[in-house]
């Protein structure tokens, strides 16, 4: 899952326009993770509107990145990297998994097809973009 996670990041900094959305299950996991900082530091700074869901186990700020603090077990189950492919819809790439137990064992997919991409982003947005908080956070 990370290899293919990487991968999509990759597609994305090289394409450098359009929307990236990842689900970290915890925000902790990205404040952790000074390399996974840094990534979607640079891919927001390249251009890219790069939007990171998780738990609010922690204080998150990561410049550039838009932080979606949030309590569901949806996103607390799930891992996912999709990237829209930007001004090349051919570009996209996504990524989604959730977790089965607590032994970081997944069932899940990646995908390169644009309208399985189209889909998830369209969920991602009307979801957790376009609605009110779902933790009482502010975004």
């Amino acid at each position: 899952l990370i290899d293919v996670s990487h991968s999509i990041e990759l597609l994305a900094n090289r394409t450098g326009t359009g929307r990236l959305h990842a689900g970290f299950q915890q925000l902790s996991n990205l404040v952790d993770d000074a390399q996974a900082a840094r990534i979607y530091e640079r891919l927001a700074a390249n251009g890219i509107d790069v939007h990171v869901y998780g738990t609010p186990d922690t204080e998150t700020t990561v410049s550039g990145v838009t932080v979606h603090p949030v309590v569901t077990e949806e996103i607390a189950d799930s891992w996912f990297v999709v990237y829209d492919g930007g001004d090349n819809p051919d570009q996209g790439a996504a990524l989604l998994a959730q977790e089965l137990d607590t032994d970081n064992t997944y069932d899940g997919f990646w995908t390169y097809e644009q309208n399985i991409i189209d889909r998830i982003d369209g969920y991602l947005t009307a979801t957790y973009l376009d609605a009110p908080s779902l933790s009482g956070h502010a975004e």
